[in-house]
């Protein structure tokens, strides 16, 4: 059964912010697509000169479950694991606080996979 606005609160999610950091980060790298921000659809993995940028991928790991973080940015020195919430206003700490909590232990297989780098994992 579906949960009542979680298909409204999804494509709020990907269509508006998820798209556009994505869009941002391509475009700070001079891979600007041809598209408009909001009409693309990003490819799961973009070589970039100093690392990559990952799309909505599964990451493979022992038992984790919340495994597929909405962007992952490796570049030459670190990898920044980016989740996005969006909720109301009055609920930015609590998501905060959720989406550290549900992602610790993929940063900590992060930190293992990527063990000559920093990964981060901004609020």
């Amino acid at each position: 059964m579906e949960r009542f606005g979680f298909t409204e609160y999804k494509l709020r999610h990907v269509a508006i912010f998820c798209k556009q950091i994505h869009y941002r980060i391509l475009e700070s790298k001079g891979r600007t697509p041809q598209e408009p921000w909001c009409q693309i659809k990003p490819h799961t993995v973009v070589a970039l000169e100093e690392g990559a940028l990952y799309w909505d991928k599964k990451w493979h790991s022992c038992g984790v479950e919340h495994n597929k973080p909405d962007i992952v940015w490796e570049r030459t020195e670190d990898v920044l694991m980016v989740e996005i919430g969006c909720p109301n206003a009055k609920d930015v700490v609590e998501k905060e606080e959720c989406k550290y909590e549900q992602y610790k232990p993929l940063k900590e297989e992060f930190q293992i996979l990527y063990r000559n780098k920093t990964v981060e994992s901004p609020p």
